[in-house]
């Protein structure tokens, strides 16, 4: 007579994967040596689980990684999705001004600042990426609690002075979480705990800056643009505006040669070339545009640069250059509103990017046909003051709002709001934010605030009971199925 261990590996796989729950399955897991080993090999079996529920996964989509896993991982990723080659016609319209302020007349390459292939992987253990990146199981259980809202709050840091906007960035590799506070840019290991002052500003606040790699890291206090070299403690400083610069990116090969471009409160947008064997800078382009601003953003291969405005003058809030050229390439607009800024711009994969701002409206974007895909909606009308996301195809979006400390957790596949998080009891803006697979960090007034869903509250349990009382139940389910 057969019974249900007689079935093949690849049957019991699919009859697991199709019917049970994730607690089944972790219950099924304890049961026998035979479940046990089918579970830790069929990979498919916890991914299923995953992809039912909201995840997150890591950004490898950005350009300033420290993990030679997300790396390489990226590289792979970047062989299917090539920005280069996008079917856009230039659709700079006569209410759109702008003024070539300088351009130089060296010719430069974006494709020379790629990143060199490298087959190195992360043999750090306590890396968070070398953690969890190919570990189906852990993913699958952290899916659960993000789409269950099961998770332990902690309040990280405090700060001393009210209405501190702190600028966040967390690095998965050193487990480094980045922030600024009084003109100083510091870290705290969130391993150890220990905060590490990097640098200090004796003329002005810190408002925006990059931690690219183990060499550079790239800042802006007030109007000076500077460069600090972690391993020479060497501080390159650059006065190429008379205003704040608000907005900054770096786009780097392998780790020798930047390209840098930021923008500014009155309405310059530059780009900016840094040689690390060398020390040399050299400015390509300079151009002034209609408004000020907020934020910049490379493509994956460095070919083009996404502007983001204030638009208090005309419809177009996002603004495609270019990279080698100072005139804008194109503008996108999907009945933007005027004085409907887009302040924050991510990446969803190496075509599409999701834009937010003060209309209350997330937008997503695909660069080569320069549509909107879809619309998120903030249901209250808030606007938006942060926005993070996880790239590789994962489903969550986290949106900041600029009110009541409140972030919101988006299903990109249903386009609508399935968590409110209320980060503090103080209405204060959400300054900015950053996700991984485990937690989120949040960056209020006077505090930076930590979601951890690899913890849960003792309050509440770390899955739903059990549909089966016990394991015998459970193969009776597998058999009637079968």
């Amino acid at each position: 007579m057969l019974t249900l261990l007689d079935l093949p590996d690849d049957v019991l796989a699919l009859l697991c994967s199709s019917y049970l729950t994730l607690t089944d399955l972790l219950h099924l897991e304890r049961t026998c040596q035979r479940f046990h080993s089918l579970l830790s090999t069929y990979d498919i079996i916890w991914q299923k689980q995953t992809r039912r529920r909201i995840r997150f996964t890591f950004s490898f989509y950005s350009n300033h990684h420290l993990c030679p896993l997300a790396d390489y991982y990226r590289r792979q990723q970047k062989r299917n999705s090539r920005t280069s080659a996008f079917y856009l016609d230039s659709n700079l319209t006569n209410d759109f001004n702008y003024q070539i302020l300088f351009s130089s007349s060296r010719a430069f390459v974006p494709t020379d600042y790629c990143r060199q292939n490298s087959s190195e992987l992360c043999t750090k253990s306590d890396c968070d990426i070398n953690r969890l990146l190919f570990n189906n199981k852990s993913q699958a259980i952290l899916a659960h609690r993000w789409t269950e809202n099961n998770f332990y709050r902690h309040v990280l840091i405090k700060f001393n002075k009210h209405f501190q906007t702190s600028l966040l960035y967390y690095d998965e590799h050193n487990c480094h979480l980045w922030f600024t506070q009084d003109r100083n840019l510091t870290y705290l290991n969130t391993n150890t705990h220990d905060i590490v002052n990097c640098y200090h500003s004796n003329e002005d606040d810190i408002l925006c800056y990059k931690v690219v790699d183990q060499q550079l890291i790239c800042l802006a206090d007030g109007s000076v643009l500077r460069v600090i070299s972690r391993e020479t403690k060497n501080v390159f400083t650059y006065y190429d505006h008379r205003d704040d610069i608000l907005a900054l990116d770096v786009f780097t090969n392998n780790y020798q040669r930047y390209l840098i471009v930021n923008g500014t409160h009155n309405h310059m947008i530059s780009m900016r070339t840094f040689d690390v064997d060398y020390e040399t800078s050299d400015l390509e382009w300079k151009t002034r545009l209609n408004d000020r601003i907020l934020c910049t953003k490379f493509t994956i291969d460095g070919h083009y640069v996404l502007v983001g405005t204030g638009a208090t003058t005309n419809t177009y809030p996002v603004i495609l250059f270019n990279t080698e050229y100072a005139k804008p390439f194109y503008l996108f607009n999907d009945n933007y509103r005027r004085g409907a800024g887009v302040r924050c711009i991510e990446y969803i994969d190496g075509n599409c990017f999701l834009a937010g701002g003060y209309d209350a409206l997330i937008k997503e974007f695909d660069l080569r046909t320069g549509k909107c895909h879809s619309t998120f909606e903030e249901p209250f009308g808030y606007d938006i003051s942060s926005l993070a996301v996880a790239n590789d195809n994962s489903s969550g979006v986290l949106i900041g709002t600029n009110y009541h400390s409140t972030v919101r957790l988006y299903d990109r596949r249903q386009r609508n709001s399935k968590r409110l998080f209320f980060v503090s009891e103080h209405n204060s803006p959400v300054h900015s934010l950053q996700v991984t697979p485990e937690k989120f960090y949040a960056s209020i007034d006077h505090a930076v605030v930590m979601f951890d869903f690899s913890k849960v509250d003792s309050k509440n349990a770390m899955l739903p009971p059990p549909s089966s009382s016990s394991s015998s139940n459970i193969k009776r389910r597998l058999k009637s199925k079968h």
